[in-house]
């Protein structure tokens, strides 16, 4: 009889959906004394599904994979190009490539964009429901991995001859095929099968700018990220020549994700200043990281996340004598 309990397999922390980032988290709380938790790397603040977690890193994750996105009244600012800014690859993603749910009191709490591969979180009360793409290679595997968690249901995803799994009653995942170099997975927690292949029925494909109508206030969007990336390091100590061209911000990114970027290349790019610098330029390195603690990107993240609290302890460290290229893996 198959265990209906979630499972963190040693494949699955490797395919994470952020691909770097997503896997960091769970392989460090998997490796780490969960005392210990809050010192874990914060890289994977991004999208770790909520039902991937084991119960006792359950809240491990809440405090720091799974931050809510914040939200306020203000959209970001769609002005011109920042300089140096350009438009990456990642965002050359296929028309109608996106995703919608049509469906009455759902709405999408969490969205990001990473190497080209979209993460969408839809909530309703205490219902969920995730999309991930990950790369076409990975799809035989998880598909293998999946198969072994209940027996096969067959059914449609997205105009698709799909695979669905049963980890409980009210737990399911459905897996796509693979399609322009990418397959879909869906999961949904809190309903029965029956509900939840009902809402798979309600999720449609879509364009861009149809999609930007769904995401949550203050979403970064291809057309405001220039915009966004100048008001972002509005109060923020950087470099010397540093631009928007300088971190890679593309596509959908939600506020948390949006900060974390943008204060995650600031700081390793003074991380790298330091490294390479003489003792004058590793004392100016040092005092803009101890401003950090006014930057008002990382003040607004302090509310939801622990990833300021990593940030403030660079200078810190590099005091102690840690190298910057020791402390990028947590911050950037």
């Amino acid at each position: 009889m198959n265990d209906p309990t979630p499972r963190i397999t040693d494949d699955e922390v490797a395919a994470l959906a952020v691909h770097a980032g997503r896997a960091d988290l769970l392989e460090d709380i998997m490796a780490t004394d969960l005392d210990h938790a809050d010192k874990v790397s914060t890289r994977a603040r991004r999208f770790a599904p909520t039902w991937l977690a084991i119960p006792a890193a359950a809240a491990a994750i809440a405090a720091i994979a799974l931050v809510p996105t914040l939200r306020d009244s203000d959209e970001a600012p769609g002005s011109g190009p920042a300089s140096g800014s350009s438009t990456s690859s990642e965002e050359q993603r296929p028309e109608a490539s996106y995703v919608v749910l049509d469906a009455a009191g759902w709405e999408v709490t969490t969205v990001g964009e990473s190497d080209g591969l979209l993460s969408v979180q839809f909530a309703k009360g205490d219902l969920a429901l995730e999309l991930n793409e990950y790369p076409a290679d990975l799809y035989q595997e998880r598909l293998d991995d999946r198969l072994d968690v209940s027996a096969p249901r067959r059914g449609t995803l997205l105009g698709m001859p799909s695979t669905t799994v049963a980890y409980s009653a009210r737990d399911h995942a459905t897996i796509r095929p693979t399609e322009d170099g990418t397959f879909v997975e869906v999961r949904g927690a809190g309903m029965d099968l029956a509900a939840y292949e009902e809402l798979l029925d309600e999720l449609e494909s879509t364009d861009a700018e149809v999609f930007a109508r769904t995401v949550p206030p203050g979403t970064v969007t291809p057309e405001t990220r220039d915009g966004a990336v100048l008001r972002l390091l509005e109060g923020v100590s950087a470099p010397d020549g540093f631009t928007g061209a300088d971190f890679a911000l593309t596509g959908f990114q939600d506020r948390y994700n949006a900060m974390t970027t943008v204060a995650g290349a600031v700081g390793c790019a003074w991380l790298e200043t330091y490294d390479a610098g003489d003792a004058a330029i590793r004392q100016r390195a040092l005092a803009a990281l101890d401003s950090s603690r006014e930057w008002p990107l990382l003040v607004a993240q302090e509310k939801v996340g622990d990833y300021p609290e990593v940030f403030w302890e660079l200078a810190d460290e590099l005091r102690a004598g840690r190298s910057g290229a020791d402390l990028q893996g947590g911050i950037c």
